[in-house]
């Protein structure tokens, strides 16, 4: 059966009619995938949180990556990877159907476990492959922003790059002693007198706001530390959570220009 327009037009004309029927098919589509149970739930995840949807798209409209590419990363966040869980499901049946991770051997093999959550992935893939190679990219924006001509190049453990001190992936010894006291970046400007601390992270696209919140939190007891240390200095904590497919929050883009960067 034919599905009218839930607001019909008056005297419509032609070109009005043909848009407001397009309209009204996208909206029916999107309705329908995010109904899915499986398929629609990180559409459905994100529209509860504090989702940049414009950012999170952006790499879709980059033109840097293939067709073949983009698919596949659209069917990693609709979880239509052939995992062992996945098969499993479908087949609707559980003996004599391997389920377990086949790197750890520990978990359920499901989408989610092998883009962020295998123990056995984590040395090898997700820290060098994923959040060092941010890490780096931004280490090396930052370096640009105050000296154009800086090559890109590895990040070192101390580097000084004009008015700026930049400590990377250092210890931080405080009184009294914190934890958490290893952020990816410390930035000094000795000009201005700030001291930023910076920590990136990658996770699930479903856990982006949670650790956004949760890293800015885990910093607080260095800054405080550091703050006795250096009392004519002004700190602030910066979080760079992307993640793992590309979500980011609204909040990305303040941390950003908190960097000196501007909002292009």
């Amino acid at each position: 059966m034919q599905q009218r327009l839930e607001t019909p037009l008056v005297n419509p004309c032609p070109k009005l009619l043909s848009q407001s029927i397009k309209t009204e098919i996208h909206n029916s589509h999107v309705k329908a995938w995010h109904a899915k149970p499986m398929h629609g739930y990180l559409s459905r995840k994100m529209c509860a949180l504090n989702t940049d949807h414009s950012m999170s798209n952006a790499w879709t409209r980059s033109h840097k990556l293939t067709s073949h590419v983009e698919g596949y990363l659209c069917a990693i966040q609709e979880q239509e990877i052939a995992t062992r869980y996945l098969t499993q499901k479908r087949l609707g049946k559980t003996e004599g159907v391997a389920v377990l991770c086949r790197h750890c051997k520990t978990h359920p093999e499901d989408i989610a476990h092998i883009v962020g959550s295998c123990p056995s992935l984590a040395p090898s893939m997700y820290l060098p492959l994923r959040h060092d190679q941010v890490a780096k990219t931004l280490y090396n924006a930052v370096c640009r922003k105050v000296d154009p001509t800086q090559p890109f190049k590895r990040p070192e453990s101390v580097s000084q790059v004009g008015p700026l001190e930049i400590w990377w992936d250092q210890r931080i010894n405080t009184s009294p002693k914190v934890e958490n006291n290893k952020p990816d970046m410390v930035i000094w400007d000795k000009c201005k007198k700030d001291c930023t601390i910076v920590e990136i992270g990658i996770p699930l696209d479903s856990n982006v706001s949670r650790n956004e919140s949760e890293e800015a939190s885990k910093y607080v007891p260095l800054k405080i530390g550091l703050q006795r240390v250096y009392p004519n200095y002004s700190f602030t904590i910066v979080t760079i959570i992307i993640g793992a497919t590309g979500y980011v929050t609204r909040n990305l883009i303040n941390y950003i220009m908190k960097l000196g960067f501007d909002e292009e």
